[in-house]
């Protein structure tokens, strides 16, 4: 029991310590709005495509190709953008631009824009694959972006306590993901419910109020949530700079602890 306690309480306690980082708490918080939009929009994705847009069930086999030939590109340009524009700014540019390339022809729909093509026209296909394609770039480079902001947090964090916290900040962050997209699951749950929408509906069986509240709901409807993650991961704060003064001070701190190292690193340095 006593072990127990000590456990239970030794856990609260590095969770509190990484939890005062402001960094953390930025990306914390960013990520947990962004799994929870990720959860409702995964509830309302396949009767977006097929009542809100009229897709046949075969439309929707091109997003398998999206997938395919966006994650070798954003591969090749992640460290490229990153180095370019920052941590931060990595993860809050294309989090911006897949908020805008969802929304823009949902609410272009809902506002029933003239110019816009009708369902059945080629290029709504054409233009639900596009935006598809700008979320499946911008995906995995909201993830490897924000995996190394956790990292430099990592080392903030043992600058400020003196004890390396990788570990549980890497899983807080999982068991946070899991958690909050399975609520986002269950919130799209919740809202089909409240719309009333048919367990079972044919392709073209819904009335239009029934579909224009599907395509609000899974557009501008939710994205408050997404604005929300872009707000939490504005004030994130380890930019290069600030990386660059914590690994000085980590290395000179730990040269302090323990200067046989530094002169052995010394003379490996004068021998080589």
């Amino acid at each position: 029991e006593t072990l127990s306690r000590l456990s239970l309480t030794t856990v609260f306690t590095e969770m509190w310590s990484v939890l005062r980082n402001s960094s953390f708490r930025a990306v914390f918080f960013g990520t947990l709005f962004a799994s929870v939009i990720a959860g409702i929009e995964s509830a309302f994705t396949p009767f977006l495509g097929i009542h809100f847009w009229g897709f046949q069930t075969e439309d929707l086999a091109y997003l398998v190709y999206v997938g395919l030939f966006g994650f070798p590109i954003t591969f090749y340009l992640t460290p490229r953008i990153v180095k370019f524009l920052g941590r931060r700014m990595a993860v809050v540019v294309p989090l911006a631009l897949w908020i805008l390339a969802v929304n823009i022809p949902i609410s272009l729909r809902l506002l029933d824009v003239s110019w816009y093509p009708a369902n059945g026209s080629v290029w709504v296909l054409v233009i639900f694959i596009g935006y598809s394609y700008v979320g499946a770039l911008c995906a995995p480079l909201i993830g490897s972006s924000t995996n190394s902001m956790l990292a430099d947090i990592a080392d903030e964090n043992e600058l400020e306590s003196g004890i390396r916290r990788e570990g549980v900040i890497y899983a807080f962050r999982t068991f946070t993901n899991k958690v909050t997209s399975s609520i986002g699951i269950l919130i799209g749950g919740f809202l089909l419910k409240y719309i009333e929408f048919p367990e079972s509906a044919d392709r073209g069986s819904l009335s239009p109020d029934m579909i224009w509240n599907v395509g609000f709901i899974a557009g501008p409807g939710t994205s408050i949530f997404a604005l929300a993650a872009l707000g939490f991961y504005y004030f994130y704060r380890i930019d290069r700079t600030r990386h660059e003064e914590i690994l000085g001070e980590l290395a000179r701190r730990k040269s302090d602890q323990d200067p046989a190292a530094e002169n052995l690193t010394a003379e490996t340095s004068a021998n080589s």
